[in-house]
């Protein structure tokens, strides 16, 4: 996890300015779903963290402050589900 982190981050400790406008999610209904969150819909977030161009910019976003509105814990950000950004900011303390 911290090896994914290192990769994605290098050096950089704060997201971009408006990293949001280039955010491959942007638009895809099916990433937010929120009801049901099944193995094909965490798959298909993955999919699209993978192919995002700002990843590292949403997993900074998220670690630095993650979103209290309902549904942003259980989606991927940076390619990481909530569990897993939590487990990565307590291996970084």
């Amino acid at each position: 996890m911290r090896a994914h982190a290192d990769q994605l981050f290098g050096a950089r400790c704060a997201p971009r300015p408006d990293w949001e406008d280039d955010a491959a999610c942007v638009g895809d209904e099916h990433f937010y779903e929120r009801d049901t969150v099944t193995d094909a819909v965490i798959a298909h977030q993955r999919r699209v963290c993978g192919t995002c161009t700002v990843a590292a910019d949403c997993l900074l976003d998220a670690l630095a402050h993650e979103r209290v509105q309902a549904g942003w814990q259980v989606s991927a950000r940076g390619g990481l589900l909530a569990q897993e950004r939590r487990y990565l900011t307590k291996d970084a303390r």
